[in-house]
Parts: C-alpha cells; sequence; structure tokens
C-alpha cells in the first residue's frame, strides 16, 4: 500500500532502489478502495467496542445503544460518515459485507437474544439517566419490572435488596456501586415506609428531564437515592452488571505479570494490593 500511494519515494530507498521489491505484493486500486470503505465501517464498530470494554466506567447500559447505532449505520440506507465528513460505500464487496453485517447484529442480538435477557438490557438501558428513554419498549419493561418485583406495597417492608437479586444477572461490586455511602440502606428510619417511598418513583423519575452527557451514571444515582430510594436499589443491582468480560481479562494479564518467575514469594495480601493500585 505504501508503494501504490507513494511510489517515488519507495523507488528511491536503498532496500527498493527499482521499487520492485513489493511490487508482487501491491494492492490494486481495486482493493485499496475496498480497504478504505471497510475503514470507515469498522470505525463505527471500533467505538463500540471502547465503550463496552471500559472498566471504570458502568456498561451495561450501553449496550443497547450502542449495539443499536451500529445495526442504524450497517444498514444499506444510512449515509456513512467518516471524521465527520459523509462518504460513500461503492464497492459492491463491501456492500455485500455490510449486508451481512447487518443480518448478524439483528440476528445475534435481537431476533437470537433471550427476551429476559433483552429485557435485562433495556431496564438497564432505561436506568442510566442520560439515555433512558432510547431503547423501544424499555420503559414498558422497566416499569413491569418495578411494579412487580420492587415498588414498595403500603404497610409492608422496604424493598431488601438480596431478596430480590434475580438469578439471571450477575452482580459484581454490589456494595461499591453508590460508594461513599454510609451503609446499604439508602434510607435510614423505622421499618414504615415514607411518603417518599409511597409515591410512584418509577413515573417521577421518567418524567425528568435527561442528564447532561458528561454525568457519571453512579454518582448521579447516589446523589438522588434519598428522591428514589428503591429505584437507587434497583439501578445498584442492574447498572453494576459488566457489559464485557474485557475487565476480568485485564486483571489475569496483570497477574500474570506481577506474579512472575522473579515475584514468586508474593503474598496473597500483597499481591490483591498491587492489582487494586494497578485497576485504579
Amino acid at each position: 500500500m505504501y508503494d501504490v500511494e507513494n511510489p517515488s519515494k519507495a523507488a528511491t530507498a536503498v532496500a527498493n532502489p527499482d521499487g520492485s521489491v513489493y511490487r508482487a505484493h501491491q494492492l490494486a486500486a481495486d482493493d485499496w478502495n475496498i480497504v478504505r470503505e471497510a475503514m470507515y465501517l469498522l470505525a463505527y464498530a471500533k467505538t463500540a467496542v471502547d465503550l463496552l470494554q471500559h472498566t471504570k466506567k458502568v456498561t451495561v447500559n450501553l449496550i443497547l445503544p450502542a449495539v443499536g447505532r451500529l445495526i442504524y449505520t450497517f444498514h444499506a440506507d444510512t449515509l456513512v460518515k467518516y471524521e465527520r465528513q459523509p462518504v460513500f460505500i461503492c464497492n459492491e464487496a463491501v456492500k455485500e459485507a455490510r449486508e451481512l453485517a447487518y443480518k448478524d447484529l439483528v440476528r445475534r442480538f435481537f431476533n437470537g437474544l433471550y427476551d429476559s435477557k433483552l429485557e435485562d438490557f433495556a431496564v438497564s438501558t432505561l436506568l442510566d439517566p442520560i439515555q433512558k428513554l432510547q431503547v423501544q419498549q424499555a420503559e414498558a419493561w422497566a416499569t413491569a419490572c418495578y411494579a412487580a418485583d420492587w415498588k414498595p406495597k403500603a404497610g409492608g417492608a422496604a424493598v431488601d435488596l438480596k431478596s430480590k437479586r434475580d438469578p439471571r444477572l450477575i452482580v459484581v461490586s454490589e456494595a461499591s456501586f453508590l460508594e461513599d455511602s454510609d451503609s446499604d440502606d439508602e434510607v435510614e428510619g423505622d421499618d414504615e415506609l415514607t411518603e417518599c417511598e409511597l409515591a410512584d418513583e418509577m413515573r417521577d423519575y421518567l418524567e425528568l428531564p435527561d442528564a447532561k452527557s458528561d454525568v457519571d451514571v453512579r454518582r448521579w444515582w447516589r446523589d438522588h437515592r434519598g428522591q428514589f430510594p428503591t429505584l437507587a436499589k434497583m439501578a445498584r443491582q442492574f447498572l453494576a452488571v459488566p457489559a464485557s468480560t474485557a475487565g476480568v481479562e485485564r486483571a489475569f494479564s496483570m497477574v500474570t505479570g506481577m506474579h512472575s518467575d522473579l515475584r514468586k514469594r508474593l503474598e496473597e495480601g500483597t499481591l490483591q494490593h498491587t492489582l487494586m493500585a494497578a485497576m485504579n
């Protein structure tokens, strides 16, 4: 590709004086256009992967929005942009690959996804104050889940987080999700439900305007747990799920480097503290 784009520089190189060394491996103009157009589409996929592999932010709420944007982008009628400029997909091979990718995304994340898992993703998205109404049916699923399993009943006990744990969800770092809290209970006081708890928290939450795009989701729920005590517990469970295993895999890679042949005598506590410092 370098020789195709820079033939004069390639011809004057010391190791390639006549420009013939790489000639057998040069890409033709049509092949180079395929690479260029494929790069336009794959840039969107890279953005989605980078979002979902983040290890220091809430990510499960981004699954459906990120995949939805990919599906929209890979649709044949969507105008693609690269570096904010419109570009056109003209090569037939790239068009065919684009159509196959579109069908595969729809099959894997919507048609082929269990309704329970799709519902979990939708509820997680709705519990994100930044983009709570971006997924179709999310409001209906989340409202039904809240009414059936989470909404406090008059005269009853407050919702217990552990008793409402959904076995379909793998909850991680449950205690640290709403960090800096004095206890696991968002509302202090006696066991009687307060007037705030008896109000329809889901309705009031949905009526709020969307938060700004730079808001930290965990901090937002910590700041609003007094206003939405039950929803804050619900958010603690749903939003604590990572969107991918990238964080776990990175941790294993770090441990391999820390616990090397030269550091075999590291105690478990030392290794744990070293890993904690490296990951945070």
